[in-house]
């Protein structure tokens, strides 16, 4: 869906059938009403698992490919994802996976430090 549709759709409220909303690309998946909270339990532990960190860089990153040419986008994916390996939770995940047990993201559960400043992001 491009900005227009997107815009009709959350300023006029339209109410948009599931089957239709699937097809539009406005859902990811539709559930029947009894198994929504299934599904959607489902999903959130499944991120309850991932680390917190990681995932709000991802939804940070994700904003800004959106509106960026693929050349753009492929080169601010690639910058990003050679600074986050080194960041100090990026380096537990990965030898966790190696080391073949569940990383330890409590360590830096308050913490702020291993992520990097807006400023040192490359824009």
């Amino acid at each position: 869906m491009g900005p227009k549709q997107i815009n009709e759709f959350t300023l006029l409220g339209t109410m948009v059938p599931a089957a239709e909303a699937m097809r539009l690309g406005m859902v990811n998946r539709v559930v029947p009403l009894e198994k929504l909270d299934d599904a959607a339990m489902q999903m959130a532990n499944i991120l309850l698992l991932k680390n917190p960190w990681a995932l709000a860089r991802m939804k940070w990153l994700n904003h800004r490919l959106a509106n960026l040419s693929t050349d753009d986008a492929l080169e601010l994916g690639n910058d990003h994802a050679a600074l986050w390996m080194v960041l100090p939770d990026v380096i537990e995940g990965m030898t966790a996976y190696f080391e073949k047990r569940k990383p330890n993201y409590e360590q830096f559960k308050g913490e702020t430090k291993h992520v990097l400043p807006q400023s040192k992001l490359p824009r």
